[in-house]
């Protein structure tokens, strides 16, 4: 710990060490994040924990139901436990990433690629929160369909 070093010099914990005490905050608070969260928080409390769920798993098999009738790969593989929030697809072998990427933004599609052994090979379509939407899903695999 800092005090442990006994350092003579700038204390960077001065600001702190009392602040409880004189109800004073030593940073500018991260107010608008603080913000968003409640907003976030009050909203999924609406739709409910169960129900947001739910939802996302719906929406999820949507989209990976959309992808595997047009043709393409899933990754990992059908053995993998994926995730409700985001669904990996294999790269098409008739494009490379950034052709793919390219198209995709032409049409107003945005999806993350992927990094280290996976960059190029490997795309990301995210649907959690707001985007875990049955009709944005459709609209993504609509622009997919064009493209391929």
């Amino acid at each position: 710990m800092i005090e442990q070093v006994d350092y003579a010099g700038y204390d960077a914990l001065k600001p702190y060490r009392n602040a409880h005490e004189d109800f004073y905050f030593p940073y500018t608070p991260y107010w608008h994040g603080m913000a968003a969260v409640y907003k976030a928080t009050e909203i999924l409390l609406a739709e409910g924990l169960e129900n947001s769920f739910h939802r996302h798993v719906a929406v999820a098999k949507a989209c990976r139901t959309g992808l595997a009738a047009l043709g393409l790969s899933l990754y990992p593989d059908k053995g993998a436990i994926p995730s409700p929030t985001v669904t990996a697809v294999v790269v098409p072998e008739k494009f490379t990433w950034e052709q793919l990427d390219r198209r995709f933004r032409q049409r107003g599609l945005v999806v993350g690629g992927n990094y280290g052994q996976l960059s190029g090979k490997v795309f990301r379509i995210g649907h959690m929160g707001s985007q875990a939407d049955p009709g944005l899903i459709q609209q993504a695999l609509d622009v997919i369909a064009e493209i391929l």
